[in-house]
């Protein structure tokens, strides 16, 4: 199984979304079907490095619980991106590819993507 298979795996596994988190209270929820909500994630107090910010109505957003309230649907977008940009590429132009994305392209990795990119536009003219 990859990895990316993994995260997708984990993904499927988890509470459907959109998960929510209103800025006045250390929990993350999900509605449920009944007009409640689930409680995905409740924490006690922030850590005291955390970063409070406020929103657009006035409410204290705790940054953590912002981020992992996003994370559910942002993963999903970030494994279709991963998957759309490395479809029916070969396993070598993949690792290239996340090489990149990731910026971990050293001088034979980008030498390489150059000679790749050259052949590519010598095959079309």
């Amino acid at each position: 199984m990859s990895e990316l298979d993994k995260i997708k795996a984990r993904l499927e596994a988890a509470t459907a979304g959109p998960w929510t988190y209103d800025g006045m209270h250390n929990e993350i929820c999900t509605p449920n079907d009944i007009g409640g909500y689930w409680l995905i994630v409740s924490e006690c107090r922030s850590s005291p490095d955390q970063v409070i910010r406020q929103n657009e109505r006035g409410d204290y957003f705790d940054a953590n619980f912002d981020l992992i309230a996003h994370m559910r649907e942002d993963m999903v977008l970030l494994v279709a991106a991963v998957e759309a940009t490395l479809g029916g590429s070969t396993p070598q132009q993949q690792m290239l590819t996340l090489a990149v994305c990731l910026g971990l392209e050293t001088d034979s990795v980008r030498r390489q993507r150059m000679h790749d990119q050259k052949d590519a536009w010598e095959a079309i003219a």
